[in-house]
């Protein structure tokens, strides 16, 4: 059964410990392909490079998003 982004980037977290860990040894534990593990975990580290997104609220039911001032990273 094919996992959701949603729950391919939450068993990365949750199987990264402290303990530096191969992208093997990762793919293993969530029952994920090595490409997989390896291509989220790219993504993960570019998000953390980026500037902050923040949510808004503009009113009762309505939320704004945006990004801090920065620069997006290659």
């Amino acid at each position: 059964m094919r996992k959701s982004p949603d729950e391919i980037v939450r068993a990365i977290m949750v199987a990264l410990g402290s303990e530096p860990r191969t992208i093997d040894a990762l793919a293993d534990e969530i029952g994920s392909s090595w490409a997989t593990v390896w291509k989220y975990l790219e993504l993960i580290d570019w998000i953390q490079s980026c500037p902050r997104v923040g949510r808004v609220q503009a009113g009762k039911r309505i939320e704004l998003w945006r990004r801090e001032w920065g620069k997006l990273p290659r």
